[in-house]
């Protein structure tokens, strides 16, 4: 897991699910003194995106999202990777395979946390 991935609110694995709520200079050299390899990505599964709303329709997961042109995305899963589709039956727009990722590209279409429900 690259540092770089990571931002506040992020779920990850490090013995167990946690969710990263702040970022200080302790946090930096625990970083430091662990390794930033210690920290795992969590695989996106069915379970985490019906966690965070997602409906599930069909072989595609529906989000409404008020501020897309669309009011609503889309995931499914193909060929072992998660993409993301801007609206149902479009080209896929990125693809992902963890938790942190999905939660960083819905921050970064609607400048909101993707929570769970």
């Amino acid at each position: 897991m690259k540092a770089n991935e990571l931002r506040l609110a992020n779920w990850i694995n490090l013995k167990g699910n946690i969710q990263v709520w702040h970022i200080d200079i302790d946090d930096i050299d625990r970083v430091n003194y662990i390794g930033i390899d210690k920290y795992e990505p969590i695989p996106l599964t069915e379970e985490w995106l019906l966690k965070f709303g997602f409906e599930k329709v069909g072989d595609t997961y529906m989000l409404k999202i008020t501020k897309l042109i669309y009011h609503c995305c889309y995931v499914r899963y193909v060929d072992d990777i998660w993409w993301f589709l801007s609206r149902k039956g479009a080209t896929y727009d990125f693809k992902f395979n963890n938790v942190h990722q999905l939660q960083n590209l819905y921050f970064a279409l609607t400048g909101q946390e993707l929570e769970i429900k």
